[in-house]
């Protein structure tokens, strides 16, 4: 009983730590889905039968554990210790422009690339592209702080859709 509550717990502080982090995070949601499925598997490794002495679970539970304890709790710490812990920070400059087509709402960045979240419709930067010089004299560009975590991430320090329009 004491190991479901760790996986419980582990699951609940992992998952309020990937939303908490996972926006700030410069990954795209595929390469975060690839990481939290490495991160479940891994523990495949270790045989059955370990599970079965060290905690008395079935092939189920032990499927359960990874699944639901192990990877949400383990990615969680990595978004963790990559935002908190980093290298090197540096400004960097975009630009954002909002317009109506048949009257649904577009946007296009310039200087880096988002992917909009179906559920909430808010923006996460996902990767940087640098504009040429003459995009500087066209545009009235946006800064934001990215850093370079420990773990390769980029991270930023502030929410995009601070720099958006409010939705009409």
């Amino acid at each position: 009983m004491t190991v479901i509550t760790i996986v419980i717990a582990g699951f609940f502080i992992g998952s309020m730590w990937c939303v908490a982090y996972y926006p700030y995070t410069l990954i795209n949601f595929y390469d975060f889905s690839k990481v939290f499925i490495f991160l479940a598997v891994i523990g495949f490794l270790l045989p059955l039968r370990f599970y079965t002495k060290w905690f008395h679970f079935t092939k189920y539970e032990a499927f359960m554990f990874n699944l639901m304890g192990v990877a949400p709790f383990v990615c969680g710490s990595l978004l963790l210790l990559n935002y908190y812990f980093y290298t090197t920070t540096f400004t960097h400059f975009y630009f954002i422009e909002e317009y109506f087509i048949e009257e649904q709402r577009t946007i296009s960045t310039l200087g880096i690339e988002a992917e909009r979240n179906l559920i909430t419709g808010k923006y996460k930067i996902i990767g940087l592209s640098y504009p040429n010089e003459h995009d500087f004299l066209q545009y009235n560009f946006y800064e934001i702080e990215i850093r370079e975590g420990i773990l390769g991430f980029k991270t930023v320090s502030r929410d995009l859709n601070v720099a958006l329009p409010e939705e009409k």
